[in-house]
């Protein structure tokens, strides 16, 4: 998987934006890939906060692969503003589409209360493919 991190602004905030591509075979039919983002809670951002060692999910953006398995996602910004400091794993998933609802009952639920947990990811179906480690700069 290749990834590429740069930093600058939206707005008057600072933000790390991030750009990820990568290739998939082998996908079962009827499965998407959508990515997850894990944060470190050994590390700390910019504000002096810890990571919250959860997983968040972002529903609008589903990876779509192009016949050869070959997928991209354009630069977006990385978490918050002030979030640099923290290192992240970001996360390819497959996920049956039959399953879409699960998740986002998870993720509602999250949402609310804060803990989106790999157990509960997996009992949806959700299978990790890979990973990448991503680590930000502090400000």
């Amino acid at each position: 998987m290749y990834h590429d991190l740069t930093y600058g602004h939206k707005g008057n905030a600072p933000f790390a934006f991030l750009e990820a591509a990568g290739q998939v075979t082998g996908l079962p039919p009827a499965h998407q890939l959508h990515f997850l983002l894990w944060s470190d809670p050994n590390t700390r951002d910019s504000e002096n906060n810890p990571g919250n060692g959860l997983f968040s999910w972002a529903p609008d953006q589903e990876i779509s692969p192009d016949s050869d398995g070959c997928w991209k996602l354009p630069p977006s910004t990385l978490s918050y503003s002030r979030a640099q400091g923290l290192s992240f794993r970001f996360h390819v998933v497959a996920l049956p589409a039959s399953q879409r609802p699960c998740l986002e009952d998870v993720y509602e639920i999250g949402e609310k209360d804060k803990d989106l947990r790999a157990h509960q990811l997996t009992a949806c179906g959700l299978t990790f493919l890979d990973h990448v480690k991503i680590t930000t700069k502090r400000l």
